[in-house]
């Protein structure tokens, strides 16, 4: 059996146009970690919060994230767990993977490391990815190394 879902985990920010891992970071960690979030500042505050530079559409972040929300079902959706790392930096976990392993609560490099072994690969194997989820370990473990 594979991991349990979850609906509190974080969106990829970066798929507003205009947002990207800069930008994702800074909102993450001011607590804004959903499109719905997003959706519901004004251009001014996602400005303030992100450093913004004025070729960034800033204007046009929270209709597309409203769209996003939309599309996704996420349209109110909150995150108030730790702040997420940037799991495709693993081996083998591209943005497909990242979201699926978010949509399953894991969201961080720790979480990683500490999620069952045969989970792990059962709902990645089971989302079509093919990463191999002991070198993706590994890799996790190094960067939670460097970090410590």
């Amino acid at each position: 059996a594979g991991l349990s879902a979850t609906g509190n985990y974080p969106d990829d920010l970066i798929n507003v146009y205009g947002i990207g891992e800069v930008y994702q970071r800074r909102l993450y960690e001011a607590g804004i970690c959903t499109w719905s979030q997003i959706a519901q500042m004004s251009a001014a505050d996602l400005e303030k919060i992100t450093e913004a530079i004025d070729a960034a559409n800033v204007e046009d972040w929270a209709s597309e994230a409203r769209k996003l929300a939309e599309a996704n079902g996420r349209v109110g959706a909150h995150y108030d767990g730790p702040l997420p790392d940037r799991l495709t930096f693993l081996p083998g976990i591209g943005e497909g993977a990242q979201e699926l392993l978010r949509q399953h609560g894991i969201v961080t490099f720790r979480q990683f490391v500490d999620a069952n072994r045969e989970a792990l690969q059962a709902t990645l194997k089971a989302g079509g990815s093919r990463a191999d989820v002991a070198e993706a370990i590994a890799a996790a473990k190094k960067l939670l190394e460097k970090s410590a």
